[in-house]
């Protein structure tokens, strides 16, 4: 059996296995929307922390960098783009409502996003099945350009509620940029000396990200956090028929079945760029830096340059993860961003396997898995006799066993490959 397929075949059945059993503790709930909307919440963490170990993926995987203030990025992006629509929304939408010059930059630039990365999907799915390159890019470039007007046509002109949505759509444009180049300073200062100060900047800065948060409260409203953050996929699902039915059809909650399909394609999204980058010379290059970065650069390419480059991808990626994960909870608190999610990002890459885009994705569903299994052990016969109403030592001590069964079992992960394993040489 080839190498790919064993791969797609353990991510199906990780998949399978994990919310199967989820399925059978969520028997005992009588009420069925609540079931299902349960195992969607499930799927939607996944998809966070999913997008969170892709990201570190990139960064650790193939250009071996350390980054221990992973989440300090997931942090910059939700609060990014919160504090955006919280200080700015009064402004910002009566300047988008109807016609005004506003609401068609804002227009465009939504549309152009959405054909942007239509075309870049399209592009991929086109050169499998079209002889010439030229075709492919055609073909691509076409469907991107209809989607984009599309989109435009749709949006204008912006109501209440489009102009909310739009500035919520600038947020999260903000939230990305502040962490992308964030990550761009710290990478400028740590990567110009060994690979070690990389993981002392980073682990630096998400204590320095973590105090602004907890402390600028004239911007980020401190301990407090931000209440009532806007989310535009819950609008959309509440007010789009076909969603409802499709809901009611399934028994579940509209919203949280827009919501975990939201992170489900933003995972799918992610995946088939990075694995379209990793297949690309860029990819070889980023390797073979990691591996011996004299002979890269005894070659020509630009070390500290691809670096930064793997750097920005993973920073955006977490961005996401946490704008994500704010649209998902409806507020954002500095205590959501310490610094055991960068813990939990090493863990799944340890579990799925470090270079491998399959494995971030295995391990998210994986360790996922056995917390929501460990918190459900509470409601067995048990627990209920024994009065033990917490998941916390259930959930902590059985983490702790699969990885170490892991390590001990398959050290290059459950999809990762042994030659993956040197990394740092």
């Amino acid at each position: 059996m080839r190498r790919g397929v064993r791969e797609w075949l353990v991510l199906a059945g990780t998949l399978v296995v994990v919310f199967g059993g989820l399925s059978l503790f969520g028997l005992m709930s009588p009420d069925h929307a609540l079931r299902g909307t349960y195992l969607l919440g499930v799927a939607m963490t996944v998809a966070i922390y999913a997008l969170l170990a892709l990201g570190l993926s990139v960064e650790m995987g193939y250009a071996g960098l350390l980054n221990f203030g992973h989440v300090a990025f997931m942090g910059l992006g939700a609060y990014g783009a919160a504090v955006f629509v919280l200080k700015q929304r009064d402004a910002v939408v009566p300047a988008l409502q109807g016609a005004q010059p506003w609401a068609f930059a804002v227009i465009a630039l939504i549309a152009l996003c959405l054909g942007f990365l239509v075309y870049a999907l399209a592009l991929q799915v086109a050169q499998r099945f079209a002889k010439r390159r030229r075709v492919a890019i055609g073909i691509a470039a076409a469907l991107g350009l209809a989607a984009a007007i599309y989109a435009g046509a749709t949006m204008y002109p912006l109501g209440p509620r489009g102009a909310l949505n739009a500035t919520v759509f600038l947020g999260v444009l903000i939230g990305i940029a502040a962490s992308t180049l964030a990550g761009l300073v710290v990478g400028l200062a740590g990567l110009r000396l060994r690979e070690d100060y990389l993981a002392i900047a980073t682990l630096g800065f998400s204590q320095v990200v973590f105090l602004l948060t907890l402390n600028e409260a004239d911007i980020t409203n401190g301990s407090q956090g931000i209440q009532s953050v806007p989310r535009p996929i819950f609008d959309w699902a509440t007010h789009t028929q076909w969603m409802k039915d499709l809901a009611k059809h399934w028994n579940v909650l509209p919203t949280g079945l827009a919501n975990a399909a939201m992170g489900i394609l933003c995972v799918a999204i992610a995946f088939v760029l990075l694995e379209t980058l990793a297949r690309a010379p860029w990819g070889r290059v980023l390797k073979a830096i990691r591996e011996d970065e004299d002979v890269a650069a005894s070659l020509g390419k630009n070390a500290l340059l691809y670096k930064l480059q793997a750097l920005m991808i993973g920073s955006a990626l977490a961005a996401v993860a946490g704008i994500l994960f704010i649209w998902n909870v409806a507020s954002v608190v500095p205590e959501d961003f310490l610094a055991i999610v960068t813990f939990y990002s090493f863990a799944i890459l340890v579990l799925g396997g470090v270079g491998n885009h399959k494995g971030a994705i295995v391990g998210a569903i994986l360790i996922w898995g056995i917390f929501e299994l460990a918190g459900n052990l509470t409601s067995l016969p048990f627990f209920t006799q024994h009065h033990i109403a917490f998941a916390g030592p259930p959930q902590a001590i059985l983490v702790g066993l699969v990885l170490i069964l892991v390590v001990m079992l398959r050290p290059q992960g459950l999809v990762g490959s042994k030659e993956e394993m040197s990394l740092g040489k």
